[in-house]
């Protein structure tokens, strides 16, 4: 048995938090020579729902940054 993803989208494959790729990181931690096993089959399936969660997250970044812009500044920090 063996994984295989096709066709995620180059910017999901990219996306990066803190400096690192989200899913090459995340893969990184589960190669064969680390645990000494392939990924089950759960395992697979956490991966392509991160492809379909990062998918969803840059689709809804520009609405995100706007709503951001609209509220910034708006809030000096107090607890009311």
């Amino acid at each position: 048995d063996s994984a295989c993803w096709r066709c995620v989208p180059e910017r999901v494959w990219a996306y990066a938090i803190g400096g690192y790729q989200v899913i090459k990181k995340w893969l990184s931690y589960r190669q064969y020579e680390l645990l000494g096993r392939p990924l089950g089959a759960d395992e697979a399936r956490q991966v392509a729902a991160m492809v379909r969660r990062l998918a969803a997250l840059l689709l809804m970044a520009p609405q995100l940054d706007a709503n951001y812009r609209s509220v910034r500044g708006k809030f000096s920090g107090e607890i009311r």
